[in-house]
């Protein structure tokens, strides 16, 4: 998964670039992540439910397997279907939470560069999660927002709390359903 968040980020980049300055300038509203959450807690497979309408590389099947590797943080690996490809893509990452609760994932790559990238959890039940990225270093950063569930057939019910969430935060970002018909 956090290896999809950096390509991810690399390629909305790589978008953002065409776009014209008042569709690329963005800002992080100053949201505070989820400040009781129990990261030995959140473990076990997770399917992608909701995810911003920006996001790319566009996949489908999506899932995360978070695998606690001590009080702070979390081994993981994303996956989905490309469907520009119809491939399986997968991405493993080391995922540290500091004392704010801020999460910082390191990608592991066959290439040299290390990709980092920051999240926020927002909202947990550990039956559903909603995380979000941002860079407030970079105005034109895109703010990224996501919505897993341990059952996908559950999805829907979560769909009301995450929009009340959003409207809470303030956050303004469109979101679409990922596609998880036939994956299973």
């Amino acid at each position: 998964m956090n290896f999809f968040i950096v390509i991810f980020c690399v390629i909305a980049g790589a978008y953002g670039e065409g776009q014209s300055p008042s569709i690329r300038n963005y800002s992080c509203p100053g949201i505070s992540p989820m400040p009781n959450m129990e990261v030995p807690m959140l473990n076990g497979t997770f399917y992608g439910c909701e995810e911003s309408a920006t996001n790319f590389p566009d996949l489908s099947c999506t899932s995360l397997v978070l695998v606690p590797n001590g009080p702070n943080g979390w081994s993981s690996i994303f996956s989905g279907f490309s469907k520009k490809t119809g491939y399986l893509e997968s991405y493993t990452a080391a995922c540290t939470v500091n004392e704010e609760k801020h999460i910082k994932v390191t990608y592991n790559s066959l290439v040299e560069t290390t990709f980092i990238l920051n999240l926020w959890i927002l909202y947990t039940d550990y039956k559903s999660v909603v995380y979000w990225s941002c860079d407030p270093n970079d105005p034109e950063s895109i703010p990224k927002l996501w919505m897993l569930a341990k059952d996908h057939s559950q999805c829907s019910n979560y769909k009301e709390r995450f929009e009340t969430l959003k409207q809470q935060l303030g956050l303004n970002i469109t979101t679409k359903p990922v596609n998880q018909n036939n994956c299973y």
